[in-house]
C-alpha cells in the first residue's frame, strides 16, 4: 500500500513506496503502530490542512470549495473572481462566526456533497460548488476557470490546488 507526502521543495503530491525499514530519508511520512512496527495507515486529518477562523456570517457545509480572504478568514470560494479561487475543501458543516475555526484541507478527497461521475473533470463553480461545466467566452468574461480534478470513483473527487486563468477578451 503506498504513502502519500506532500513534498516540501516542491509542494507536489507524490506517492511514496511503502519501506519495511526507515533509516530517516528526507521527505517520507511513516507511521507505527503500537508496537512500533511500520504500518501502510497515515492519519491525514493534520497533514495538509489546517485550522482557519471562518468568516461571521458563512454558512458552511461539508464538501464545500473555500478559499482566505483579505482578513486571512475562511469564505466560499467562488469562479466570479481571482481572489476568491479553491485552496482547499471543508469537511463539516458550520454557520462562520468571525472567531470558531473550520479544518481547510488543501489537498485530498471531497466526499460529500458530491454527485460525480467517473472520468468526468470537474471545476469550481459558484458559492463553493463544485461544477461539470466550465465557464466559458464571451458569457463568463472576467469569471475563473479552475480545474480541480477528475472523478476516479462514483461521488467523490480528489482535490489538489491548480492555479486558476481569467476568461477575458482583447
Amino acid at each position: 500500500m503506498a504513502i502519500f507526502n506532500r513534498k516540501t521543495s516542491t509542494g507536489r503530491l507524490q506517492v511514496l513506496e511503502t519501506v519495511s525499514a526507515f533509516t530517516g530519508v528526507a521527505d517520507q511520512v511513516v507511521s507505527t503502530d503500537a508496537n512500533g512496527y511500520l504500518n501502510a495507515f497515515v492519519d491525514f486529518t493534520a497533514i495538509g490542512s489546517k485550522d482557519i477562523i471562518a468568516s461571521s456570517g458563512v454558512n458552511f457545509t461539508a464538501g464545500d470549495l473555500v478559499a482566505i480572504d483579505g482578513s486571512g478568514e475562511v469564505i466560499l470560494a467562488d469562479n466570479g473572481a481571482y481572489a476568491t479561487r479553491a485552496v482547499g475543501f471543508v469537511n463539516e458543516a458550520l454557520l462562520g462566526d468571525g472567531v470558531s475555526t473550520i479544518r481547510v484541507f488543501t489537498f485530498g478527497e471531497i466526499s460529500a456533497g458530491i454527485t460525480a461521475t467517473v472520468g468526468n473533470t470537474y471545476f469550481l463553480g459558484a458559492a463553493g460548488s463544485i461544477t461539470a461545466t466550465p465557464p466559458t467566452l464571451p458569457g463568463d468574461v472576467g469569471s475563473i476557470c479552475q480545474f480541480l480534478g477528475t472523478s476516479l470513483e462514483t461521488n467523490n473527487l480528489v482535490f489538489e490546488y491548480n492555479e486558476p486563468y481569467e476568461l477575458a477578451v482583447q
